[in-house]
């Protein structure tokens, strides 16, 4: 496929809406220009489409599938004895949502936990009573509409109903119920919807094997945000190609037709495009005379209060004079809203569902996943880390691959931030002359606010000396205020005092580097592992936030003799947490295992664009997602019904106030990222290992404030 074909329809499009001869002439420069660089790189991804052909296998503990449910539906829990996950209906109204492409009978398998007691099923206004632990319905013809079917579900008085599986398919095709993978075969008749992204010269390259049928045509729709078309395409068996309608963002729907239990085979599925120069690209030449590594992670530090990302007050004066000298990413964060998770994430480049150390007292990492520590220990570096924070500790298998891993907490109750330059210096005497990986996770600026004088009252005058009525008025705002201004005001100015504390430690951990002459051959990169709510969006605290204040954090990424040289210090381009592990593998010619899961991208060759995901920790066996994908951020909230999706322009709305009404297809396409990239975690990548906390461990997170 030529480079112009994807190009030239969108360029004419803007022609046709253009009067101006001048701005035409410019046009057919543009033209001739791209029809010039026919040679650059095509490349193509399998491109996985919604299939609607009536066959439903429900999961319920995959939130993939949670448009489905609705009403008053439990979150999926797991049977300790039987290990298999339920749902669980107390009340009326929870109901469950099917697409049939055609009016016809279907068949519906219900199952249950064992002892259930009787209910019922409604669907239009048919009622069936359901007696059995395994039922089998048929749901007549004349009970299903076309399009989407709602079953409700109605426990008897004061009963429940704890389901463990729905499996829903046309009863010509019942056989598909008993276990049996359709694979890449479409029952038919079938609807595939797919999302094109024309920015990125995106393209869709389709080919069926219509088997021995005969000759099939499909009827397409596709629908941008500026204009819909419809047509029809003949399914040979020779591929074809589904172009862009106009620059806007697309969803295609294809309708295939079909008869009894025939079906065809989706044989290529691509998204062709041309390959894109990175914006802004940056080579790190000169990191090759870079020998050692060193993170500083500040924990719960939000990116908008460092001077570097243009905060008023001094919380971070060395911190600033660092990122004068290095390469400031302005679009950062993190991939969760709380440190269990996002550190698993740094530590393997892999998302939080992906490592699965997603819970506080279930699960640890798999001994089997390779760490970035280890990769750095396997290429000869020493390997270190201090740690104030549990979630960053031994209980969770975050010591592997460091050679020495020093746990803070288990020392002290409370970490301080100076309680790191002694431990420091030790580290780096115990890696000798070899190259080193260190990491240091600093408790400042998360609560307790335990920072000494003259940082504290620094920027409030209420507090000036530490004492228990500061730490209690402290506690009693951040886990239970009312959302009182003045409060929230103290709050704040507290946080930036124990940020500027934190600041100051930091410069004596750069100025231990210079006076052992390691600053210039060390990279130093400073970052957090997620934000803080100061009373935006009527929260406090992290864990359960999304928006900017919950998961934008600082990188900075300090490299002497490159960085200060470097085209621009500050980089637009979207970044997630991941990407630091990969670009460290990258430069540091480390043979990172998991680029095929990871979200992360070199730091130097960022997109303008890209699929951003980042999660909360679960509530009430939920989750709560958020999907980034320029200009628009999706917030998904379950178990919360119609309200459990929320849209924003991000650049209209950056403080992500006002959720857009009317952008359906936006949001559809948005949730189906969502929707592919949860079913893809819920395959068992890695095992899940039980977690032991001992007592000092729960001290220490009960002092952080995650305990009562």
């Amino acid at each position: 496929m030529k480079v112009e074909f994807l190009l030239v329809p969108f360029l004419y499009n803007i022609m046709a809406q253009m009067r101006s001869l001048k701005t035409t002439l410019l046009v057919l420069i543009m033209i001739t220009l791209m029809q010039g660089c026919g040679n650059r790189e095509e490349i193509s991804d399998e491109m996985t489409p919604v299939i609607q052909n009536g066959i439903i296998r429900s999961a319920m503990n995959n939130l993939a599938g949670e448009y489905r449910f609705s009403g008053n539906w439990s979150g999926p829990m797991l049977a300790k004895k039987a290990k298999k996950f339920y749902r669980v209906i107390q009340h009326p109204g929870a109901g469950f949502q099917f697409y049939a492409p055609i009016k016809e009978a279907y068949t519906l398998q219900l199952k249950t936990r064992p002892n259930q007691e009787p209910y019922e099923l409604k669907i239009r206004h048919k009622i069936y009573k359901v007696e059995k632990r395994d039922q089998v319905l048929t749901l007549n013809k004349v009970e299903i509409q076309q399009g989407l079917n709602t079953l409700e579900f109605i426990p008897s008085p004061g009963g429940q109903i704890a389901l463990e599986e729905i499996k829903i398919a046309p009863r010509r095709l019942t056989r598909r119920l008993k276990g049996e993978k359709p694979g890449k075969q479409l029952f038919t008749p079938a609807r595939l919807t797919y999302y094109l992204d024309p920015e990125t010269q995106e393209a869709l390259k389709l080919e069926f094997d219509p088997g021995k049928q005969e000759e099939l045509t499909a009827k397409i729709e596709i629908q941008s945000e500026l204009g819909r078309k419809e047509f029809t395409q003949k399914m040979t068996g020779k591929s074809f190609e589904i172009l862009p309608i106009d620059n806007s963002l697309q969803e295609i729907r294809i309708h295939i037709p079909g008869k009894g239990n025939s079906h065809v085979i989706l044989t290529k599925s691509l998204a062709p495009r041309v390959k894109q120069d990175p914006i802004e690209p940056i080579t790190p030449a000169q990191t090759k005379n870079v020998k050692n590594v060193l993170i500083i992670l500040l924990d719960a530090a939000r990116a908008d209060r460092f001077g570097a990302y243009g905060y008023t007050r001094p919380t971070t004066p060395n911190i600033d004079r660092l990122a004068k000298e290095s390469i400031v990413f302005e679009d950062c964060i993190s991939e969760a809203a709380y440190t269990l998770a996002s550190t698993g994430t740094l530590l393997t480049g892999l998302p939080p569902d992906f490592h699965n150390v997603i819970s506080a007292f279930r699960n640890r990492l798999d001994k089997s996943i390779i760490t970035l520590p280890g990769l750095f220990r396997a290429k000869g570096f020493f390997t270190g880390a201090i740690s104030s924070n549990p979630y960053m500790g031994k209980a969770y298998n975050y010591h592997k691959g460091f050679d020495h891993f020093q746990e803070l907490f288990k020392e002290q109750k409370s970490v301080m931030a100076e309680t790191f330059i002694e431990p420091f210096d030790k580290l780096l005497d115990k890696a000798g002359d070899k190259p080193f990986f260190i990491y240091l996770h600093l408790r400042e600026p998360h609560i307790e606010y335990l920072m000494p004088p003259p940082f504290l009252g620094r920027f409030q005058e209420k507090y000036t000396q530490q004492s228990r009525d500061l730490q209690d008025e402290a506690n009693r705002i951040f886990h239970h205020g009312t959302g009182d201004p003045a409060d929230l005001e103290l709050l704040s100015a507290l946080y930036d005092e124990n940020l500027l504390y934190g600041d100051h430690v930091v410069g004596q951990l750069l100025e231990l580097l210079k006076k052992r002459g390691l600053f210039d051959n060390t990279m130093k990169v400073i970052l957090s592992d997620h934000g803080e709510a100061m009373g935006e969006h009527g929260m406090v605290g992290h864990n359960v936030v999304l928006y900017d204040e919950g998961i934008h954090i600082p990188l900075i990424m300090h490299i002497s003799g490159y960085s200060e040289k470097a085209a621009s210090h500050t980089q637009k381009g979207p970044a997630l947490t991941s990407d630091l592990t990969v670009t460290l593998a990258e430069l540091f010619n480390l043979d990172y295992p998991y680029k095929e899961f990871s979200q992360g991208k070199n730091l130097f060759h960022l997109p303008g664009k890209r699929l951003r995901i980042s999660r909360t920790m679960r509530v009430k066996h939920y989750a709560g997602y958020r999907v980034d994908f320029q200009p628009y951020s999706l917030y998904f909230s379950p178990p919360n019904g119609p309200g459990a999706l929320r849209l924003f322009h991000v650049g209209n709305d950056p403080g992500a106030k006002n959720p857009l009404a009317g952008k359906e297809m936006i949001q559809r396409m948005m949730f189906f990222k969502l929707a592919r990239f949860l079913e893809n975690s819920s395959r068992p990548h890695f095992s899940r290992e039980a977690v032991k906390l001992d007592k000092r461990d729960m001290e220490s997170l009960r002092a952080l404030g995650y305990l009562d």
